[in-house]
């Protein structure tokens, strides 16, 4: 039976998708063992849950994927903007599975380690080896690591509080017969609302692995717009029996879904350390008297800070 999928509330590119390095989804209209649909050319057409269920199945099982315990993503990153300018990063996110907290991102070359244990507004960051002491910082943190993890991580990524699935359609990718997927994410999924809230998510109609992902462009208001993303893997690692990309690649799409110059390319290598013993890093170290504090009003704080492209 597939597991419970709970109901939850519902980068730019050129200049407009964001770097990964910026320090920094479910409800269900139908039950697992629900009819298929049929679409107009007769083609029995499964259930978004259905596609999910096989999708974690072939990836090595959601449950398997929660007892990894905490997975360390090491990111190379290889970026060219829209003008032809190449950029090297490197950065470090530790996450307990299934994630997307508790959690950690490390950028060694801004000196900049946040984390989020996990409670609520748990969120924390050292930069410089200073504290941030921003209110926002506290709620931030949980976003950067959706940011950073949510596609690295599909199909798992689909079981996470704040992602609604919503259709199935078949559909065709580079020759390949796709089930493509539908799914809305809750405003504030992400850390930026430069990154859309609807995506599609396509399938191997065969194996059900992820081909691709794509969000669009969207629409920021007074004439400006961040660029939408196409998304694709390689490289697969096992993982303790998990299947997870070593390579991702990020190629920006126009309003009219157009690929852009702007790309991003993600080699990742992946660590498993046991989670006893080892929570203690998504804890706060700044102390308690140097901690944020609840504020009436608009936070003044700048952005946090990231490395200029």
């Amino acid at each position: 039976m597939l597991p419970h999928l709970r109901r939850r509330r519902a980068r730019m590119m050129g200049e407009t998708m964001l770097p990964r390095t910026a320090l920094s989804l479910v409800a269900i209209a139908t039950l697992a063992g629900s009819p298929a649909a049929f679409g107009q050319s007769g083609l029995e057409i499964p259930t978004p849950d259905f596609v999910v269920q096989r999708a974690w199945e072939h990836a090595g099982g959601l449950e398997a994927f929660g007892r990894l315990g905490i997975v360390l993503a090491d990111f190379s990153t290889e970026e060219n903007t829209q003008e032809g300018n190449p950029t090297t990063t490197r950065s470090k996110t530790y996450f307990l599975a299934p994630g997307p907290t508790p959690g950690r991102i490390e950028i060694e070359a801004i000196k900049a380690v946040s984390g989020d244990s996990g409670g609520r507004q748990a969120g924390w960051a050292v930069i410089g080896g200073k504290p941030d002491i921003r209110q926002s910082t506290q709620m931030m943190v949980k976003k950067l690591l959706t940011t950073n993890l949510f596609t690295l991580m599909l199909p798992f990524s689909l079981n996470w509080d704040g992602v609604l699935l919503k259709t199935v359609e078949p559909t065709v990718v580079k020759g390949v017969p796709v089930w493509r997927l539908s799914i809305e994410v809750a405003r504030g999924f992400f850390h930026s609302p430069q990154i859309a809230t609807t995506w599609r998510i396509d399938f191997d109609r065969k194996t059900y692995a992820v081909v691709q992902a794509e969000s669009p462009a969207t629409d920021l208001g007074k004439g400006l717009k961040a660029d939408g993303m196409r998304i694709s893997w390689a490289k697969l690692q096992d993982v303790r029996g998990i299947r997870l990309p070593g390579e991702q690649r990020t190629i920006g799409l126009s309003e009219t879904g157009a690929e852009k110059a702007h790309s991003r390319l993600e080699q990742v290598r992946y660590s498993v350390l046991e989670a006893e013993g080892n929570a203690a890093m998504f804890r706060d170290p700044v102390p308690p008297g140097l901690r944020p504090t609840p504020q009436v009003g608009p936070s003044k704080g700048l952005p946090m800070p990231r490395p200029k492209t």
